[in-house]
């Protein structure tokens, strides 16, 4: 589920924990340094509304991005992040 009013959710697997952010309500390095983004360090982030935060996204990010094609197809892409 999306962690809009948490800001992260944490799910942690037997290797690896991801951590699924939700920038929405993020307007720059302020409110993202309060969130605490900048203290987590190992894992695999998931960003929804990561163009909200592009700035401090690191050089090997991946973009994800889901299109609606219809109510069973949904296509999706990978791109590395400009």
């Amino acid at each position: 589920s999306s962690p809009t009013f948490a800001i992260v959710n944490e799910y942690h697997g037997k290797n690896i924990t991801l951590y699924h952010f939700d920038m929405y309500r993020i307007t720059g390095f302020e409110s993202l340094e309060s969130t605490g983004f900048f203290d987590y360090r190992d894992g695999v982030f998931a960003i929804e509304w990561a163009e909200n935060i592009s700035e401090f996204l690191p050089e090997n990010a991946i973009k994800v991005e889901f299109e609606y094609i219809d109510i069973n197809l949904r296509r999706i892409t990978f791109d590395t992040v400009s």
